[in-house]
């Protein structure tokens, strides 16, 4: 059931089950769709109620017998023992539905917690606000929550409405839906991931669905053993970290010494399958940046290429060397000498100097328009899609054309 959040300026929304009507959002009291006030008096006509805790419904039961009693909790994630004593209070209360709502949560403490559904089979609505965390809320419904909360552009972190039928397309998915992320920081560029592979699951029929999980460096080896989770994207901050916690690496992930795809506890690298398209061999070539990708980039093409590695940041200068065995320089030291420039910084603007006959790669999905006047110019989108190909093949074993 979709719970949608209306809005002052709106009216009628299709597709919604429910809608949500907060006195912070809009002025209404009722609506001539099924409708649940939250963070208002009852009334007799309202066939859903939300009732924050620790409120007791026992009057409300008694007062108003035909509405269907939502018992909300709103504050910090403590622990999982918190929780689990939280529910057995709130159920005692005899609501319709329970719904935890936390400030925030790490990934790996929410996986604790999904246990819970199958002892409050149906009843238990469990996620925390925020972007960081909207997973919480897909993973929620899968595992059987009855409603997800949505609205028109995200209210307190919602998946927007438009993304939850078109994108997730929600409908679709079920308690046995295989599911699969893309591990990722705090601070790490945004990914078009979900946007690309969850239409396609859709149009060819595959029962999975791929989300962004924020996490932090000490929570990577938790979500590579979880049973909850088919396989996995990597991104920065994580990829040379998750080589460690992987019980096998692939040729590429060996070489690379990076792993972008996570998959029945094997690691692969195929940030470097756009190159299958470049003429290397023998060339120059100049990596801006020094994370996971550029490692990765450098460590494939050295053996047969006059490999140079620019950093922004003197500290890692030393580090870098030692571990690819490439020379390494500082960004305001690059002249415009080489045959091929590969960029891997998340920044737009800087300007750098090229050749025009030069070949550029920009890693960015939303590349710097500064790169288009080269006469070979590759996109990051480009350059994702490559490797999505790939990485769908090792989740699917099958072809895949994006």
């Amino acid at each position: 059931m979709i719970v949608y959040t209306l809005q002052t300026d709106e009216e009628e929304v299709e597709g919604a089950d429910i809608i949500e009507l907060r006195p912070d959002r809009t002025t209404r009291t009722e609506h001539k769709n099924p409708y649940l006030l939250t963070n208002q008096p009852p009334h007799q006509n309202a066939p859903y109620v939300d009732v924050a805790y620790p409120n007791e419904l026992g009057p409300y039961h008694e007062n108003f017998p035909n509405t269907k009693w939502i018992y909300s909790y709103h504050g910090p994630f403590v622990s999982k023992e918190h929780v689990t004593e939280l529910l057995e209070i709130m159920s005692k209360e005899r609501p319709y539905l329970i719904k935890c709502c936390f400030d925030s949560i790490r990934m790996g403490d929410y996986l604790d917690l999904i246990p819970l559904f199958s002892i409050y089979s149906q009843k238990l609505i469990l996620f925390a606000k925020g972007e960081r965390c909207q997973a919480t809320r897909l993973l929620s419904y899968i595992f059987g929550a009855r409603w997800i909360y949505t609205s028109k552009e995200g209210f307190h972190g919602q998946i927007p409405f438009n993304e939850l039928k078109d994108i997730y397309q929600i409908s679709r998915l079920r308690r046995d839906t295989a599911l699969f992320g893309l591990l990722k920081g705090e601070g790490s560029p945004k990914s078009i991931g979900y946007k690309v592979y969850n239409p396609l699951f859709a149009r060819e029929g595959i029962n999975a669905l791929y989300m962004n999980l924020v996490i932090e460096t000490s929570e990577i080896k938790k979500l590579l053993d979880s049973p909850y989770f088919q396989g996995f994207s990597i991104t920065m901050p994580f990829k040379e970290a998750s080589v460690e916690f992987c019980k096998k690496l692939d040729a590429s992930a060996k070489l690379c010494q990076t792993v972008n795809t996570y998959y029945k506890g094997k690691g692969y690298n195929t940030d470097t399958e756009i190159l299958n398209d470049c003429d290397f061999k023998g060339k120059r070539v100049a990596i801006l940046g020094g994370g996971g990708v550029a490692k990765a980039f450098a460590n494939f093409l050295k053996k047969e290429s006059l490999v140079h590695v620019f950093l922004r940041d003197p500290r890692k200068k030393k580090a870098f060397e030692e571990s690819c065995g490439v020379p390494v320089f500082l960004l305001e030291e690059l002249l415009p000498e080489f045959d091929l420039v590969i960029d891997t910084l998340p920044v737009k603007g800087l300007r750098l100097p090229f050749k025009k006959e030069a070949a550029v790669l920009d890693m960015k999905i939303f590349h710097d328009p500064y790169y288009e006047q080269s006469s070979y110019f590759i996109s990051g989108k480009e350059a994702f899609l490559r490797q999505g190909e790939r990485q769908l093949g090792i989740f699917f074993e099958t072809e895949f054309s994006l």
